[in-house]
Parts: C-alpha cells; structure tokens; sequence
C-alpha cells in the first residue's frame, strides 16, 4: 500500500520512475523527498533545506532527486553564508554530494559519472577561487570528455581546455600533454557540430569556443612545429585511410604554419588519393611547391579552387595561383589575369601590389626604347598602388612606400611637350600584356 501511495505521490508530482532507486524509499523518505521537491521546484529553498538534509543523510540511495536538487539547494546555502569557513563547509558538502551521487546514480544511463564528474568539476572551479590551477577539476574533465565524447556538454570541453591552458601557463612540463588536449579538444567540437547538424545555436556555441580554444593556443606559446609534427606522425599510419583525421592534421598545420614537414607532406596526399577536398589540394600544392613543380602545384590549386565553395578562400587560392605564375613560371599575363579573378571573389589590396610590382619590373619596354612614352608605365603602377590602399587600408603602407618611389619616374613635363597624346589629363593606353588605360599627368 506504502509503495502505491508513494508512486501516486511521485505520478502527481511529474517526476519520473528511473529517477529513483530500486528499493521503496519508507514512508517518511517519502513525505520528506515530497516536501523538498514541492519547495525547490518554486526555488523555496529555505524551506527545501529540512526535509532535504534528512533524506540525504538518511535515505541517500532513495532518488536522483536528491543530487539534483542537493546541488540548488547548497547554492543557495553557500550565497546565504556569512563567514568564509561556514561558505567552505558548504562547498565541500557540495563536492561529497558530487561523489555521493556517483556512489549510488552513476551507472545512470542518463546522468553517468562522467556527466557527474564535469559538473562537480565545474561547481570545484567556481567555488575554489584560492586553488590556482585546480589539477582536481581538471582531472575530473577530463574523465568526463573521454567518457561522453561528442556527447560531451560545451562548458566541460570549455573548461577543460581553460585549466590546461593555464597548467601550462605555469608548468612547462605539461607542454606535450597541452598539446595532446588542443588536437583532441579541437576533434571533439567538430565532432559535437556534427552530431548536432540541426541544432544551429549549439553548432554556434561549439564554433565560437573552437575559435577561443585555437586563440589560447596560439597565444599560450606552445604551438611548437616540431612538437605537432610529433603528435600527428605516431598516428599518421594507423590513420591513412581516415579521411576526417588526415584532414583535421593539415588544418592544425596549416593553421600553425607548419607546413614544411614531411608529416604534413604524407597526411595531404593521403587524404587527396581518398577523396580530393580544398585542403588536402592546397597541401599537396605545398610538396610541388617545395619541389619547384610549379606546373604541377598550378593544376593542384586549381582543383582546389574548383572543389572550394568560398568565395573568400576561392580568391586567396587565385592570388597563390598569380604569385606562382609570377614568381616560378614568369608569365605575367596569367599572373596578371589570376590577380583579377582573386579580386572577383575578395576585396583586398595584395593583388593590386603585385600588378604594381609586375609591371614595375616588366612593363618597362612597352615601347621599344622610347623612354618618355615607357616611363608612362608608372602612371599605371601608381594606379594600382592607389587602389590597394583605397580598398584595403592594412596595405597603406607598403602602397605608399612604393607610390614614394615609383612617382620620381613619371614622364617629365619637358619630355611630354610635345607629344600630343601625353598631354595632361588624356587618357592614355598602354598596350601588351599590360593593357592598361592611364590618365596623362
């Protein structure tokens, strides 16, 4: 009869069956876990405090609710205490509250240790302001990430990554083991973005803290080339045929800039023979690149190019294609085109530069030896000079070093008299490869 009462009591209640433990709570147990959820549900927790102490210290095993609402109601005591050592005694009740639940709930299907685990270890970094680099909590996160995996919460991968970053801040010996946790951290919020496609607030969050975990790396010191080479090359073999594993190697070392390493080298063409993406493309770019197989690092830019649907990152692919055309092939045509299609898909002041550099070094001829109508050249070039920083206002200063330089070699008022077609303010063409219309100065 006892039994039925208090399943009704829970029914009425709204709380579920697999909340509680499989043995009959007694009768007061039940009185009691009553009381406490009716009060805290309304966030009473003055009045949840009495018959919630005696369910804990009594009938600890009775029900999940006891842990979930423990940890409210504790809260609450820790921000009502008005002493340090009463505020502390209550925090380390939270932390046996955290194990107790592990004790008796933590084969829980739901809520497991690991879930358990992470938010103890949350609460443990809130509350433990003096322990500077809290090894516990960050012991604890860990256990919690690798026990859930993608379905990890964001704020225990967050954390996690935070306490070793400043592990390492203090330790340099935690150096291998942060590097370790940046790769892993990294794979398991693409991860986490993957499994929750639909979810586009979650897919946010898990971006914006990847975007925060690279930043900390980054600035932390750490991002040694040979320490990432060491990561990513004892598992490179076992993970030749992976396509997503191959391809989050070259971001890290793209993104580290890394790239001269044979490590890389290996990933980029192993990922390229599985299925040829953007980045595996452009790291195999790189090895023909480093060979001086400049035909070759051309054609793999291209299906980068093709295979890329960003435009931004599609215009940053044509500015390499231009520099390659420019600087190993040496056809200035081709460079010049792939500047312009860079510009069709970025706005940007590089492409300008190199046109301006292009033509300062092979625009000079234009007109046999007729040096007042080849000087007109550096009308051109002060052109795209101008442009650059007009578009761009990070390139203003190489822009107007170059303009500084190149103007002294305008066509010379006394040399431009008589000639007609250089007379102030026309509009002039230079033709060849350059094919530009320029205004008379």
């Amino acid at each position: 009869m006892k039994k039925c009462r208090f399943i009704a009591t829970v029914l009425a209640l709204g709380l579920s069956m697999s909340m509680f433990a499989q043995t009959t709570p007694s009768a007061e147990c039940q009185e009691k876990i009553q009381l406490f959820n009716m009060y805290a549900k309304v966030n009473n927790y003055a009045d949840a405090v009495e018959p919630w102490t005696w369910v804990y210290e009594n009938e600890p095993a009775s029900s999940q609710y006891i842990y979930i609402y423990g940890v409210k109601i504790l809260a609450w005591q820790i921000a009502q205490a008005k002493t340090v050592e009463e505020k502390m005694a209550y925090v380390d009740k939270l932390m046996g509250l955290y194990d107790n639940r592990i004790k008796y709930f933590g084969s829980s299907a739901k809520y497991p240790t690991p879930y358990i685990l992470g938010m103890k270890a949350l609460d443990y970094v809130n509350y433990y302001t003096k322990d500077e680099l809290k090894r516990d909590a960050y012991g604890w996160l860990e256990s919690a990430i690798n026990g859930l995996g993608d379905r990890s919460q964001l704020p225990f991968v967050q954390q996690y990554f935070n306490l070793s970053t400043n592990i390492y801040a203090k330790d340099k010996s935690h150096g291998e083991k942060y590097l370790t946790d940046f790769v892993k951290v990294c794979a398991l919020l693409d991860s986490i973005s993957a499994k929750n496609a639909a979810d586009a607030k979650k897919i946010e969050t898990a971006t914006a803290i990847k975007q925060e975990v690279e930043q900390k790396f980054v600035s932390s010191g750490a991002a040694d080339c040979a320490a990432i080479d060491a990561i990513f090359s004892k598992d490179l073999e076992a993970n030749k045929a992976n396509q997503a594993w191959l391809n989050n190697a070259l971001k890290f070392f793209k993104k580290l800039n890394c790239i001269d390493s044979d490590t890389y080298f290996k990933a980029a063409v192993y990922s390229h023979k599985i299925s040829p993406s953007v980045e595996s493309a452009r790291s195999c770019a790189d090895l023909a690149l480093k060979n001086k197989e400049y035909t070759k690092t051309i054609e793999l830019l291209g299906q980068a190019a093709d295979l890329s649907k960003d435009n931004t990152e599609k215009g940053e692919i044509y500015f390499t294609m231009a520099q390659i055309y420019y600087t190993g092939l040496g056809n200035y045509t081709t460079a010049k085109s792939y500047c312009l299609k860079a510009l069709e898909n970025k706005t940007w002041g590089e492409p300008y530069i190199l046109i301006a550099t292009m033509y300062a070094s092979n625009g000079k001829r234009m007109f046999d030896n007729d040096e007042t109508f080849n000087a007109t050249i550096y009308w051109a070039i002060v052109d795209k000079l101008e442009r650059a920083k007009a578009v761009d206002p990070s390139c203003a200063a190489t822009a107007n070093k170059m303009i500084s330089t190149y103007k002294q070699y305008y066509p010379k008022a006394e040399e431009t008299f008589m000639r007609p077609e250089l007379e102030k303010g026309k509009t002039f063409h230079i033709g060849g490869w350059v094919n530009e219309n320029v205004v008379s100065r």
